[in-house]
């Protein structure tokens, strides 16, 4: 008798999850249909792009916002996947539903994982193209790519760490991130250690590890910062790699009374990091700039659109805020802005 009864909730899980796909799609298709309509009145786009990314920190929502003002300026409608939707979407599904509702070009903030280079190679096959940013998947049929090089991290990281090296024994923790490649993640981890050994001289020496973190949690980074910091050995330089590690491990520098024993070399300037910086909580943060970044992923779609053709890299650029230099760098930002906003 149980066989029957295990046929009939197998048949009705299918039929339930097929609704949700459904419906999902349907909400999906919906707001693109109305994503256009702004103040009671209504633009037309020559083209769609979408944005899909499965971190809403405010690095990404700052790209996400110029690629959108850049996208609007050029006849295009950029929009984030899933934004306001009732559920959640992961990065496989929103790219499943973007590549259905046949939209013009995909700007990805990859995460690594397999699946999404087949979805990636999927929407190449739908004649959909895929830019990817700050992460690549070079194996993948993507467009293009906008970051920057880990040979340029690599130099302005290490010129960071070499500051703080103090005479004798360093220490120094290097987070990475599992989005990463391996491959991008030991080339920059190389380039650091290469910078280090020219720049420590005989009288310093520095022990460089890795320790990997899923930095799509804050609770996953909160746990592996809190053990770096308050296991065995403590590095005296810590390093992190984007802005979700750099204000946990800011935060727990502050709950742990160790802003004097571990220095942080952080990523990104935002709000939070750049009072960090002008407290002296951190020494450091390198940091992007997310208008061109936002600007430039828009650009490579249209350029591809346009012509068939695109370069296959396009390098950002990097600056380290320490400090030292963080109020000039905030001045130099809003001239820099105001002056775009003019032109």
């Amino acid at each position: 008798m149980k066989k029957p009864v295990t046929s009939i909730i197998a048949v009705l899980s299918v039929l339930l999850l097929g609704l949700v796909t459904a419906l999902m799609w349907l909400y999906f298709r919906s707001s693109m249909d109305s994503i256009a309509e702004s103040a009671g009145s209504m633009q037309t786009y020559d083209r769609h792009f979408l944005f899909v990314c499965d971190d809403d920190s405010e690095m990404w929502q700052s790209v996400y916002q110029y690629g959108q003002s850049y996208a609007n300026a050029n006849g295009a409608a950029l929009e984030w996947a899933g934004e306001h939707a009732p559920v959640s979407y992961t990065l496989a599904e929103s790219m499943e539903i973007g590549i259905s509702s046949k939209v013009d070009g995909i700007i990805l903030v990859p995460d690594g994982t397999e699946e999404i280079r087949e979805a990636i190679d999927s929407a190449a096959e739908n004649d959909i193209p895929v830019v990817n940013i700050m992460r690549d998947t070079s194996d993948s049929r993507r467009v293009s790519f906008v970051g920057a090089s880990n040979y340029q991290m690599g130099e302005l990281y290490g010129e960071q760490i070499a500051k703080l090296l103090k005479t004798g024994e360093n220490r120094v923790c290097l987070l990475t991130d599992s989005a990463n490649s391996p491959v991008a993640s030991n080339l920059f981890s190389s380039q650091i250690t290469s910078y280090l050994k020219n720049a420590s001289g005989d009288r310093r020496t520095v022990t460089l590890y890795t320790q990997e973190v899923d930095s799509r949690s804050d609770f996953e980074a909160e746990e592996v910062i809190r053990g770096i910091l308050m296991g065995g050995e403590r590095p005296d330089i810590l390093v992190c790699v984007n802005s979700v590690q750099t204000e946990c491990a800011e935060t727990a520098l502050v709950d742990y009374n160790m802003v004097d024993d571990v220095r942080v070399i952080g990523y990104y300037a935002s709000q939070s990091i750049l009072s960090a910086l002008r407290q002296d909580l951190l020494p450091a943060a390198i940091t992007c700039d997310a208008r061109q970044v936002g600007e430039l992923s828009v650009e490579a779609l249209t350029e591809y659109l346009s012509t068939g053709h695109v370069s296959d890299y396009f390098d950002i650029t990097l600056e380290a805020v320490t400090n030292e230099n963080v109020n000039r760098y905030v001045r130099s930002q809003h001239m820099a802005y105001s002056s775009r906003e003019g032109s």
